[in-house]
């Protein structure tokens, strides 16, 4: 008789808890398909950066949004929910960091990538949104060469200091 009662609550017992071993295994699921593509969108960042700064033609933001849209598609992202932002970023005068002037003129472009990962039923429900953006940012250098500006500068400081001597 006892092992019929064991058997039965071993059965309660697991009836029970199955709802929470499903969200368990949803909440893990949702949690690696985000991570997934966040890797995706981080290696789609990196490539449209060398794209960018390669040599050859001339490269346009329509381009390069292209660019990111085409490959986000190769590597299982949905084209439709990815946004390339292209912003120049420049140093400006950095006399407290630069008093010789070595960085002027130096600037550098940042891109951000976005797309918008949509939940499963469930997460949206408990959410209640139906999306989640995940973002990606990489800034690089642009325009000049900065090693030949700055030995072109060593260069003008180094006549002017022994000049004066």
């Amino acid at each position: 008789m006892i092992l019929k009662r064991t058997k039965g609550q071993a059965m309660t017992e697991f009836v029970l808890m199955l709802p929470l071993f499903i969200i368990i295994f949803a909440s893990l699921m949702q949690f690696f398909i985000l991570m997934s593509h966040y890797m995706v969108l981080a290696y789609v960042e990196r490539a449209v950066m060398r794209y960018m700064t390669a040599p050859g033609e001339e490269i346009t933001a329509d381009k390069v949004r292209a660019f990111a849209a085409e490959l986000a598609g190769k590597c299982g992202l949905k084209r439709g929910y990815l946004s390339c932002q292209i912003t120049p970023v420049g140093c400006g005068s950095l006399k407290d960091i630069d008093p010789f002037g070595l960085l002027s003129g130096f600037a550098g472009v940042k891109i951000e990538l976005s797309y918008k990962e949509k939940l499963f039923p469930a997460f949206a429900a408990i959410t209640g949104r139906e999306n989640i953006e995940l973002k990606t940012k990489i800034y690089s250098a642009a325009g000049p060469a900065l090693q030949f500006k700055i030995k072109e500068k060593a260069g003008q400081l180094w006549n002017m200091l022994t000049q004066n001597h």
